[in-house]
Formats: C-alpha cells, sequence, structure tokens
C-alpha cells in the first residue's frame, strides 16, 4: 500500500509540474478523485475541490497563486459542513464560522491576520447563543458574557489584556421560577439601561433606569414588589444640558427635585468629555478628572469633606484606584 500511495504522490507532482494552463483532476489509488480544479501557468488558481477516498467532498474553494484566497468550506468525513473560512493570501481572516455536525452553528469570530479581533460568538448544539468574548488581538481584553437559553445575560466577566479582573452574576432565576438578586438591562453599545433587585421574584429596593450616555433617569423605591409613594420617594428627575451651536451637548448633570446631584461632565465641541465632577446635594464633593460614557472614573481625581477641605486624591484608571494615593483628615 505504501508503494502506491508512494506512486501516487510521485505522479501527483510530476502532473503538477508538468501541467501549465487549463482543467486537472487527480486521484487516489482506488480511481476516486482526490482533487480538482484549474492550473494557471503551472500553478493552481480559481475554484479548487478536494474529495476523501469515499469520494465524499472534503473542501472547496479558491486558490490563487497556490495559497487559499476568499471563502473556503470543508466538510466531515459524512460530508456535512464544519466550517467556513476566509482566506487572504493564505491568512485567514475575516468572518469564521464552526459547526456541530447536526448543521447548526457553534462559533462565529473575526480574524484578523490570523488571530481573533472581535466580539466571538458561541453557541449550543441547538444554535442557541450561550457566550460571547470580546477578543483584542486575539487575548480576552473585555466583557465576556454568558447567556440563558432566553437571551438573558446571566454572567459578565471582565477581562484585561487576558487576565480576569471581576465576575457579576445577573438576571437569574431560581429553581421555582423566581427571579433572584441583581436584575440588569443593557442598550446595544453595553451601556447599563435599568438595574434593580429581585427578591422571591418581588421588586425590593431601589430600581433605577439610564439615559445612554450613563446618567440617571428615573428612580422607584420597592417594598416586596409594592412601590413606595410617599414624598422621601416621589423624585423628580431631570437631565439638564448645556449645548453648542453645532448641536452636541456641552455639559450635562443630573437633577433630582431641582438639585445637582451624581456625574457633571463638560465635553469639547465633538463630544469628548473633558472634565467631570461629582455632586451630591448641589455640592461638589469630587472633581479633577473624567467620567467616561462607561461611567468610569479617569484621571487625577480629588475628594472633599462636605465643608469642602481636602478628603483624599489620587488616579483612577478605568474605575479604579491606580498608584499612590493621599487621605486627609
Amino acid at each position: 500500500m505504501k508503494k502506491y500511495l508512494l506512486f501516487f504522490v510521485f505522479v501527483l507532482t510530476a502532473a503538477c509540474c508538468n501541467a501549465q494552463s487549463g482543467y486537472q483532476k487527480f486521484y487516489y489509488p482506488n480511481g476516486k478523485v482526490s482533487s480538482e480544479g484549474t492550473f494557471v501557468d503551472g500553478k493552481p488558481d480559481g475554484y479548487w475541490k478536494a474529495y476523501y477516498e469515499t469520494g465524499i467532498i472534503k473542501s472547496e474553494g479558491n486558490r490563487k497563486n497556490t495559497v487559499l484566497n476568499d471563502g473556503w468550506k470543508f466538510y466531515n468525513d459524512k460530508g456535512i459542513l464544519v466550517s467556513e473560512h476566509n482566506y487572504v493570501n493564505g491568512v485567514r481572516k475575516g468572518i469564521q464560522r464552526e459547526y456541530y455536525n447536526n448543521g447548526n452553528i457553534s462559533a462565529e469570530t473575526w480574524l484578523n491576520n490570523g488571530v481573533i479581533d472581535s466580539v466571538a460568538k458561541y453557541y449550543d448544539e441547538q444554535g442557541i447563543l450561550n457566550k460571547t468574548i470580546t477578543y483584542k488581538e486575539g487575548v480576552e481584553n473585555g466583557l465576556t458574557k454568558e447567556y440563558a437559553d432566553d437571551g438573558r445575560i446571566i454572567t459578565i466577566i471582565t477581562f484585561k489584556n487576558g487576565f480576569y479582573q471581576k465576575e457579576e452574576k445577573i438576571n437569574r432565576i431560581d429553581k421555582f421560577g423566581f427571579k433572584q438578586g441583581t436584575w440588569k438591562s443593557f442598550y446595544a453599545d453595553d451601556m447599563i439601561k435599568s438595574d434593580g433587585v429581585f427578591k422571591d421574584d418581588k421588586k425590593n429596593g431601589m430600581f433605577r433606569e439610564y439615559t445612554p450616555d450613563g446618567l440617571i433617569l428615573k428612580i422607584e423605591l420597592y417594598k416586596n414588589d409594592i412601590l413606595l409613594t410617599d414624598d422621601a420617594i416621589n423624585l423628580k428627575l431631570d437631565i439638564k444640558r448645556d449645548y453648542y451651536n453645532n448641536g452636541r451637548p456641552k455639559s450635562s448633570v443630573t437633577l433630582i427635585n431641582g438639585v445637582k446631584s451624581g456625574v457633571y461632565r463638560d465635553y469639547d465641541r465633538e463630544g469628548k468629555v473633558t472634565s467631570s465632577k461629582l455632586y451630591d446635594k448641589d455640592v461638589v464633593i469630587a472633581e479633577g478628572g473624567t467620567v467616561d460614557g462607561s461611567g468610569l472614573q479617569q484621571g487625577n481625581w480629588k475628594y472633599f469633606y462636605p465643608d469642602g477641605k481636602m478628603k483624599s486624591e489620587g488616579l483612577y484608571k478605568d474605575g479604579k484606584r491606580d498608584g499612590p494615593w493621599t487621605f486627609y483628615y
């Protein structure tokens, strides 16, 4: 058998070397076609197909100067599609898909020069999305999300340059079908849209709604699914914005009963945050750095006591203290 295989390789090599242009077919010793496609000036060029010895298709796609190019499909020995890859000059680039043997998609990724560089999607055998992972240059960088069968996000894991940072379990349902713990919804860009806490399927505590840029739009307080409606709870929330003449916001802040509360932001004419402050009942409690679109503090911040004296100062990076901090009595 080995002699036949060696002979076949020799014949295939000779055929490749002698072929100039035109359509060619190559065969297994059993007479089945092993591959077929076009040669141009002695090189495989154009659409090619390869087969298993049984005659079932193994792969098909385009070649350019002998290397894989554009879209290619790969099949298992039963003839079932198992992957679709895109190539540029022999290197995988662009959308890539993997499939289960039942034909349902198992993974969908975007590659740049052979490494994942996007949000990768992973599915169970029924084709239901169960996880997304954010990659940058081949390593986890950003949010990994796990999903329930009905599409709920149930776990959010944060990675930074391939290293685990934190994990949050949300939107959970117990064995009795009751909502438990923190529930959150999000805008398409992952900015939080609403949050609140459930206990035994009933709202308990503060429920908040947010604008797409992270400002609090509405606050309600519940106890055992009953909205508390006394005057201390019924808050009037407004968002005060000033604008440039080009229509972009110049500044924004949340007003609770007409009083500045929460994050104040200044913007440049292109919409970038240039400085921020934190207010509590119309009093500045912190200033100096910025609060980005994800609600994370960045840069050098100073915190103040109620009488305006310095309380602490230091650097924030992505919402966390970073480097030396100084605290004052």
